[in-house]
């Protein structure tokens, strides 16, 4: 089986916790590193002379599908990044064709007959590595109606540009990047009021869910909150006759405590628009006092959810615990309810 960089990388991401497992992202992650090797073959050190000489046939590409939030954009940033060239482009499927459209009909002007070969030509020598995305288009779209609706107010349309940045990243805005300043620009000259995105001051987004228990003010927020409640084995006796009732001992249960507590970080995007989040999650702990698993109960933000949920898991995974114990005995232990609170200063 092929391990290359990318693999490698989604590899460790998922021994860190920060990825599940998916075969589909595994298989998608070796075919591209077989296209990274064939591409090291093709390129090779000779240049371009060589291989014009030796005939070689470039590697046949590959088409990369699947449905919303499966992580195309992610294993294509490792692909880009380890590709073997700096002559490599990424850019947006719409962009792309807008351009070639322009250059056909710049070259109708002076070549007779198909001007699509000569087109094709100028564009290989440019990039020996071509990756076009035709999902950004539909994402610009939604944020075009956000920016022109009538009832949208400036930090809509603001956090809307850092969805959109955040979700193709810098390296790949494509042609988008000087609209994108330049949007950002007008809005921060505007000065319309902004509302607060603090907790306190939005009842609606701080109200929990009503399927959900309210954790005690009372509880530090970098301890335990919530938890299972432990009660004492019931104390069985048998009814009197020939011999004594037998009442046997109850068993001694400890509930995990804190040892080392790790301290989430703020997100970056979060902080700068001034949103604050609080995230409850449902650790289970092994008996070693790690923690397995960190699965989301509830958060409560004006926006950049996800962003908070990360930053919660990683440090609920940083965490350590001493164990649950039975008669002194440690104990995996589930259903243990711990909440990070992001507040700004």
């Amino acid at each position: 089986v092929m391990t290359g960089p990318v693999t490698s990388k989604l590899l460790m991401c998922i021994e860190r916790g920060e990825l599940h497992h998916d075969d589909a992202q595994v298989i998608a992650t070796q075919k591209l590193d077989e296209l990274i090797v064939q591409l090291q073959g093709y390129l090779g050190k000779g240049g371009f002379f060589s291989r014009l000489l030796n005939r070689a046939e470039p590697p046949i590409g590959l088409y990369l599908w699947g449905g919303v939030g499966r992580g195309k954009s992610m294993l294509m940033d490792w692909f880009f990044e380890a590709a073997p060239t700096k002559s490599k482009q990424r850019v947006h499927f719409h962009a792309f064709m807008i351009d070639v459209h322009a250059r056909i009909n710049e070259a109708r002007k002076t070549i007779d007959g198909d001007p699509i070969a000569p087109v094709a030509k100028d564009i290989a020598a440019k990039a020996q590595l071509l990756i076009l995305n035709d999902e950004e288009a539909r994402s610009w779209s939604e944020v075009t109606d956000i920016l022109y609706a009538p009832d949208s107010q400036r930090i809509d349309k603001l956090v809307a540009l850092d969805r959109y940045e955040r979700k193709w990243g810098p390296s790949f805005l494509g042609g988008r990047d000087d609209d994108i300043r330049t949007i950002k620009d007008n809005l921060e000259n505007q000065t319309e009021a902004t509302p607060s995105r603090k907790l306190e001051d939005n009842p609606d987004i701080a109200k929990p869910s009503p399927a959900i228990k309210p954790e005690e003010n009372t509880i530090p927020d970098n301890i335990l909150a919530g938890g299972p409640i432990i009660r004492p084995a019931p104390r069985r006796t048998v009814a009197p006759a020939i011999r004594p009732a037998i009442i046997p001992p109850n068993d001694v249960i400890v509930a995990p405590k804190v040892r080392r507590n790790s301290t989430p970080k703020f997100p970056r995007r979060a902080e700068r628009r001034g949103v604050e989040g609080l995230v409850v999650l449902d650790l289970s702990i092994d008996a070693e006092g790690r923690v397995n698993i960190a699965k989301l109960v509830s958060v409560q933000a004006a926006d950049y959810e996800r962003d908070f949920v990360r930053a919660a898991q990683r440090a609920a995974k940083r965490t350590r615990f001493f164990p649950k114990t039975v008669n002194g005995v440690a104990q995996p232990a589930a259903n243990i309810r711990k909440r990070y609170r992001f507040a700004l200063n």
